[in-house]
């Protein structure tokens, strides 16, 4: 005697011998036989780089403390992109003009990353601050507000330093770091920029 099932049961079957914990997540309905996978009723979430920027800055004003939470919303809102070198040139760039405007927006984990990197830059780039000093509008003034800047990103996101190419042993050949270093060799010699990182105390080596 042969014992025929129809598709409908066949499929029962199959779906009894499925792990029950996934099944939830799956959310799968019968269409003529097939399981297809219930569509979400959330549409997906697109954003530019830009945009991704935008959030990242936002978050990172707004943030309380640095640390493992911290860490975790940046991840959430970099998940529509993804992290990469033209996304840290865009938040550097943008963090640059929140700094430009002075500490008053900032909230107290950017706040305390600001003056921190702001007290290491006067040890290590003596001359440089009181060349902008005396010179405010000229190069030497931008080279200070990229180094605050990068300084802000050590403490709260070093991430984007890894992704920009400054290494633990110094800026990477070939990416935004190096360039940057020939860019202002007159005012950031190769050495007084690695100890300026150094006196930060940071490393931004993946664990």
């Amino acid at each position: 005697m042969t014992l025929e099932l129809s598709n409908q049961s066949n499929m029962d079957f199959l779906c009894c011998l499925c792990d029950n914990d996934r099944a939830p997540a799956l959310s799968p309905h019968h269409t003529n036989g097939v399981i297809t996978e219930k569509p979400s009723p959330y549409p997906p979430i697109h954003r530019t780089v830009e945009e991704t920027a935008e959030n990242i800055i936002d978050i990172l004003l707004a943030a309380e403390k640095s640390g493992p939470l911290l860490s975790a919303k940046l991840d959430d809102a970099v998940f529509a992109t993804g992290w990469s070198e033209w996304l840290a040139k865009n938040i550097l760039k943008k963090l640059e003009e929140v700094l430009r405007d002075g500490r008053e927006k900032m909230g107290p984990a950017m706040a305390e990353a600001y003056d921190q990197a702001s007290k290491a830059a006067e040890i290590t780039f003596t001359d440089l601050f009181g060349y902008v000093k005396e010179h405010p509008v000229e190069i030497a003034a931008t080279v200070l507000l990229s180094l605050l800047a990068f300084g802000v990103l050590v403490r709260l996101m070093p991430v984007a330093l890894e992704l920009l190419g400054f290494g633990e042993l110094g800026p990477t050949t070939g990416t935004f770091a190096s360039w940057w270093q020939s860019t202002y060799r007159g005012y950031v010699p190769a050495e007084s920029l690695f100890s300026f990182f150094q006196r930060l105390g940071m490393t931004w080596t993946k664990v």
